[in-house]
C-alpha cells in the first residue's frame, strides 16, 4: 500500500512539474512575442482616422506592430511632432499640405501611402439648395491655402464664381476670384471654427469627416466636391527617411488592404473614400 502511494505521489509530482513547465514555456513564449513588438507612436484624428487605425490592429499585431495613438484631437504641432520625432506618423493630411508646410517651416515630412479621401461639401442650416443662397450670400471656407483652393474650386464648380487662371494650390485665395456670378461673401476661417459657428452664416464648406465627427448627416449638402483627386488623400505622413521603415511599411500595407477597403466602405457610406 505504501509503494503504491508512493508511486501515486510521484506520478503527482511528475504531473505538476510537466504542466509547470508547459506554463513558464508559455510564458516565456508570451513575453519574446511581446518583445519584439514594435510600437508605433502616433497622432490620429478620431473620424475616420483613428477609427481606421483601430480596425486595422488586429492584422498589424500580426506582423509585430502595436500602435500607441496618442492624441485624436487635431492640433498645430502634430507637424512638428513628426518632424522632431515626438511620433513615428500622424494620419491627418494631405501630401499638397505637407509640401506647404514643409516650405514654410524647413521641414521634411512626406507620405507613406495615401488611405483615405475626405470630399469637401457645401452645406447650410438655413437653404436647401444653391438656388435659395440669397444675394451678397456670407460663405465660411477654409483658411489653409491648399484648403482654400479646394474650397473655391468646389464654389466654381456650383456656378457662384469663376476663378483666375493663375490659381494654384500656392497662392489660392479670394484675391483669385475673377468673376463673382452672385455677389458673395466669402469669410476665410479655421476649419476647427466652422461648424461651431455654422449657424451664422448662409452657407459653409467643410470636409465629411468634420460632419460624421459633429453628427451630422454628410449627404445634406447643397454641393459635393466632385474631384476625387488622389492628391488629397489623406496620407501616413512621417518624416523624410521613415517611410522605407519596415513597420511603416507594414503599417501602409494593411491599411491599404482589400479588408480595410471593405471597411472604409460599409462604415461610412461614401462619406470616406479609400484612396487605393
Amino acid at each position: 500500500m505504501t509503494k503504491k502511494i508512493l508511486k501515486v505521489m510521484f506520478m503527482l509530482t511528475l504531473l505538476i512539474a510537466l504542466v509547470a513547465g508547459c506554463g513558464n514555456q508559455d510564458s516565456k513564449k508570451a513575453s519574446s512575442d511581446e518583445t519584439n513588438m514594435k510600437t508605433l507612436v502616433c497622432l490620429a484624428d478620431t473620424t475616420p482616422h483613428a477609427e481606421i487605425l483601430e480596425y486595422a490592429e488586429k492584422d498589424l499585431e500580426k506582423l509585430g506592430i502595436k500602435l500607441n495613438i496618442v492624441s485624436k484631437v487635431w492640433d498645430s504641432t502634430w507637424n512638428e511632432q513628426v518632424e522632431n520625432g515626438t511620433v513615428d506618423f500622424h494620419y491627418d493630411a494631405y501630401v499638397p499640405y505637407l509640401d506647404e508646410w514643409n516650405k514654410s517651416n524647413n521641414g521634411h515630412l512626406v507620405g507613406a501611402g495615401g488611405i483615405h479621401l475626405e470630399p469637401l461639401v457645401m452645406c447650410s442650416e438655413k437653404y436647401d439648395s444653391i438656388e435659395d443662397l440669397p444675394q451678397n450670400a456670407v460663405i465660411a471656407i477654409k483658411e489653409d491655402v491648399t484648403n482654400q483652393y479646394r474650397c473655391l474650386k468646389l464654389l466654381e464648380q456650383a456656378g457662384l464664381i469663376e476663378l483666375s487662371d493663375e490659381i494654384t494650390m500656392s497662392n489660392a485665395d479670394v484675391s483669385m476670384i475673377a468673376k463673382y456670378n452672385k455677389p458673395l461673401e466669402i469669410v476665410a476661417m479655421n476649419a476647427d471654427v466652422i461648424l461651431n459657428t455654422r449657424v451664422d452664416f448662409d452657407a459653409y464648406i467643410t470636409n465629411t469627416n468634420r460632419l460624421l465627427e459633429a453628427s451630422l448627416d454628410p449627404a445634406d449638402y447643397l454641393a459635393r466636391e466632385e474631384s476625387q483627386d488622389s492628391i488629397f488623400a489623406n496620407v501616413i505622413c512621417v518624416k523624410e527617411g521613415n517611410e522605407n521603415s519596415e513597420a511603416i511599411k507594414k503599417l501602409v500595407s494593411v491599411l491599404q488592404s482589400d479588408d480595410v477597403r471593405n471597411f472604409i466602405h460599409d462604415k461610412y457610406n461614401g462619406a470616406v473614400i479609400p484612396a487605393f
